[in-house]
């Protein structure tokens, strides 16, 4: 038996977690860069799945001037410690 695991974080945790400003993680959502899930009138997101998009982002974006997580405090391989 498969047990369904999910860490589902809001806005404000995942801004946290990713030292990021609300309005960076809500433009990231918005631009479909990181999934999410609309509850109410707020996100939520899966962390492990925000992890995942960002390191296949970090991994397919070519080198910018700004990088691939440009933006992003925290490169997606530190945050993945978060997301177990």
């Amino acid at each position: 038996m498969e047990v369904f695991s999910m860490n589902i974080v809001d806005t404000e945790e995942l801004s946290k977690t990713l030292k990021v400003s609300r309005a960076t993680t809500l433009g990231l959502a918005k631009r479909g860069i990181i999934p999410s899930l609309r509850v109410g009138h707020g996100l939520r997101f899966d962390l492990s799945e925000v992890i995942e998009a960002l390191r296949r982002r970090a991994e397919t974006q070519t080198s910018t001037s700004e990088g691939p997580s440009a933006g992003l405090k925290g490169s997606p391989e530190n945050l993945s410690a978060g997301a177990k």
